[in-house]
């Protein structure tokens, strides 16, 4: 574990570690993800969370109080443990922590989207067996038109998406978004409790 005043090298870009807070809201962010809430809008209406204080913790700007910490981690199907201190021991909770090392790596990196991760898309989705864009966004209920312009570049895709597109297809985060695994600088153990 790092302390706060240190920092790694990761080829010729530095990686500062995160605050608690950080870690925690990138956590929480992830676990929605991974439970298949696309939105922090849809999944705060869905389980009646008031969206401006669900939102504010996923920025890592409010602590969430113990009743909506509860109700958010039922809805989640993570346990505090998770959220608090990143120990993951379902499934769901490992595959979260993927994403949050992924998320961290992208606020990182300043990563957007390219013509190249159009391309990977395209591969992940091919792979998964899905023969064209319709009938991926057909079988996981997506808007065709937006996921047809992220497959084909011309409109850029943001990390949420990406996340929930990886997820479906059963791809790599790290090889869908980056050019290289080793720009992916954040370990999982800088999540996970130690």
């Amino acid at each position: 574990v790092l302390s706060r005043n240190r920092s790694i090298e990761k080829g010729d870009w530095v990686v500062l570690p995160l605050r608690e807070s950080e870690k925690t809201s990138l956590r929480l962010r992830a676990a929605r993800l991974a439970s298949g809430h696309l939105s922090s809008k849809e999944a705060c209406a869905k389980f009646s969370i008031p969206l401006s204080t669900y939102r504010a913790a996923e920025a890592g700007t409010r602590t969430l109080s113990a009743s909506i910490l509860d109700q958010v981690r039922r809805n989640f199907a993570v346990s505090r443990k998770f959220v608090e201190f990143g120990q993951a021991a379902s499934a769901l909770e490992r595959n979260a922590l993927v994403i949050a090392a992924t998320l961290a790596a992208t606020k990182r990196s300043g990563w957007q989207s390219s013509d190249e991760t159009a391309i990977k898309l395209r591969r992940a989705r091919a792979f998964a067996g899905f023969r064209n864009a319709n009938a991926a966004a057909r079988k996981f209920g997506w808007s065709f038109p937006t996921y047809a312009a992220h497959e084909n570049g011309t409109r850029s895709i943001t990390v949420d998406r990406i996340v929930t597109y990886g997820a479906a297809f059963n791809a790599n985060l790290a090889e869908l978004m980056f050019d290289r695994q080793s720009e992916v600088a954040v370990s999982i153990e800088e999540f996970a409790g130690s």
